[in-house]
């Protein structure tokens, strides 16, 4: 009671209805002692004070501080409250963004700029299973996490009842993971807790596999309680449950010395900086059309002015003579995005007459499709042979980079 007078009256400073009149009248003149003992007698007005009204004292830290008070004992000042720690989800989020040190590590067992990653428009099968190859069904993952399946970019979501260890040293002893571990603290039900997070990053086949496990489990938000397994009562929104979760991370990559001209395979990142490099993507994607293909035509056509216009009337990015511009959709052939989607559709559909073969497919942009198939192949003009040996070499310099020498077309 002491104390708690004391922070009242000289501590705070202020609210001097909480202060008896008598130690307003002695506080110059008597001893430290004699007000210490007259704050006790102060102590019910005090609370009587702060009934009506007066705010309440701030919590105080064990640490000194000098009162100005002439002759007063040395009182406990407030400290700063200590930071809420994350909730379990929170700590999670951190626990299981991507790193960007792993990726790059992991980036450089493919080799210096040998591999081109794959975007949306690819599929590949997953190379990493569910822990000790059970059948598990794969859920749903939550905060920004999706599962996407088998898409050049995966991630799947697993619960186990084996503990993180069991789990860490399946995929170490099966697939040559090594794994990280680190804890993050967080609070649940205002209780502290630890979850307990091991990391790895491998490239299997033409895979870069992430393996993130983590114990214990957070049970997300939902907009309906959950239910436990096999029946049990509902599973309270934002609590713990002591299960080991799994999750992979897969992306796909495609080898810079295998060429795809059309198809899934041939949705890669295209890094190559011309002038309308967003059009050429949002195109490629499409019609499934190698982005450096496209660019290689765009180049060697019209070097990527789009006012071009040639002397037998081939206008624009694509250089289409007005015929085929029309049959293609397109009524603005010095329009950019109108030039390159005629164009892709109209390659596109040589690429499938000629099965997939991205030279004919070329001589036939150039010389006609009847050229291509009078002569059962890349027509004997000079013109036409220059124009397909100057694309197919610009799309390997760019497509298969440092690998161009021995880069090989594939079909798929």
């Amino acid at each position: 009671m002491v104390q708690r007078a004391c922070r009242i009256a000289v501590g705070r400073k202020v609210h001097h209805d909480a202060i008896h009149p008598s130690l307003l009248l002695m506080r110059r003149s008597i001893s430290g002692a004699v007000l210490l003992a007259a704050l006790s007698l102060a102590a019910p007005a005090a609370a009587s004070a702060q009934i009506t009204g007066t705010p309440p004292v701030e919590p105080f830290a064990d640490a000194d501080a000098v009162s100005d008070v002439p002759g007063a004992p040395y009182f406990l000042t407030p400290s700063a409250p200590a930071a809420p720690l994350p909730s379990m989800l929170s700590a999670m989020r951190d626990a299981r963004r991507p790193v960007p040190g792993d990726i790059r590590s992991g980036l450089r067992s493919f080799g210096d700029g040998s591999y081109l990653r794959f975007t949306s428009g690819y599929t590949h099968r997953t190379v990493t299973p569910a822990p000790f190859g059970l059948k598990l069904r794969a859920s749903e993952g939550r905060d920004g996490y999706s599962n996407t399946g088998m898409a050049a970019q995966s991630t799947r979501l697993f619960q186990v009842d084996s503990s993180l260890e069991r789990v860490a040293d399946w995929y170490a002893a099966h697939y040559g993971f090594q794994f990280e571990y680190s804890r993050h603290p967080f609070g649940a039900n205002g209780v502290r807790d630890t979850v307990v997070v091991a990391r790895a990053t491998r490239s299997i086949n033409n895979c870069l596999v992430t393996v993130v496990i983590w114990n214990p489990t957070g049970v997300p938000p939902a907009p309906k309680s959950r239910r436990g397994r096999k029946g049990t009562a509902p599973v309270a929104e934002g609590s713990v449950i002591e299960r080991t979760s799994v999750e992979i991370q897969e992306r796909a990559f495609r080898p810079r010395e295998e060429l795809v001209v059309e198809g899934p395979r041939a949705m890669v990142e295209f890094t190559w900086r011309v002038p309308y490099r967003k059009q050429i993507v949002s195109v490629s994607h499409r019609y499934q059309i190698d982005p450096y293909f496209l660019a290689a035509v765009i180049e060697q056509e019209s070097n990527f002015n789009a006012q071009a216009m040639s002397g037998d009337s081939a206008m624009g990015l694509m250089q289409m003579i007005p015929g085929t511009a029309a049959a293609m959709g397109v009524s603005d052939p010095f329009n950019p995005t109108q030039s390159i989607n005629g164009g892709a559709r109209y390659l596109k559909g040589m690429l499938r007459r000629f099965n997939g073969d991205p030279e004919r497919a070329l001589a036939a942009y150039n010389a006609g499709p009847g050229n291509v198939i009078k002569y059962n192949g890349v027509p004997p003009f000079a013109e036409t042979r220059n124009y397909v040996r100057r694309i197919m070499g610009r799309y390997r310099e760019k497509a298969a980079g440092r690998l161009a020498a021995r880069a090989q077309f594939r079909k798929t």
